[in-house]
């Protein structure tokens, strides 16, 4: 079973998190290789969620509340 550009990007996500069956991350695979544009999407969707993990979380200070 093959995939489209549309598709994979719509899926995309769930590949990330793990959310697709084997047989539905075999197809993403499988259209990754063949599929530079993807594959790179891909990458740096990785790469974006890496950083967003990295990303320090400071507490807001105690008089920003009552200002917004």
């Amino acid at each position: 079973m093959n995939i489209n550009c549309s598709r994979c990007e719509e899926r995309m996500s769930d590949y990330l998190e793990n959310a697709l069956d084997a047989a539905g991350r075999s197809v993403m695979e499988l259209h990754f290789q063949s599929c530079p544009a993807c594959a790179g999407l891909l990458a740096g969707m990785t790469e974006v969620l890496a950083w967003g993990k990295a990303f320090p979380v400071h507490e807001a200070p105690q008089w920003l509340p009552a200002r917004i």
